[in-house]
């Protein structure tokens, strides 16, 4: 396993796409709001995040030329899970009432965590991650 495409992937797919939300507490901070990590959370974009980092890593696993074997199709059904999971709980969210007082920040970043290791396992069952890869 090649650490510095590692620590790519964690900086370029995962940071990166963390970055607005400090601009959002940012702005909180900017205007005098109290900024809430919980309530920014629980509104669903992590769910965003999480939706798109398993894709692109569910996407580099079934592209690769790696033979099929049972970590594969667990990898892989670990991100499908994933996806589908974030997916329908940010249709809900967004489609919930306000008055509901779903508070579901615990789930969101338990998903959010789930999809980062079914993330990380396809990338590197995919041989992405290797000292040989591109």
């Amino acid at each position: 396993m090649n650490a510095g495409k590692v620590v790519r992937w964690t900086i370029f797919s995962v940071g990166f796409s963390l970055i607005p939300f400090g601009f959002v507490i940012l702005h909180q901070l900017l205007h005098n709001q109290s900024p809430s990590l919980a309530e920014l959370i629980a509104r669903g974009d992590l769910l965003l995040i999480s939706v798109a980092i398993s894709a692109d890593a569910l996407g580099t696993l079934i592209g690769s030329e790696k033979d099929k074997n049972v970590v594969t199709y667990l990898a892989g059904g670990g991100c499908g899970i994933a996806l589908t999971g974030c997916s329908f709980l940010f249709g809900e969210l967004s489609l919930a009432d306000p008055q509901q007082g779903l508070h579901p920040t615990l789930i969101c970043l338990g998903l959010f965590c789930f999809a980062l290791v079914a993330s990380a396992v396809c990338k590197w069952h995919s041989g992405e991650w290797s000292d040989d890869a591109e």
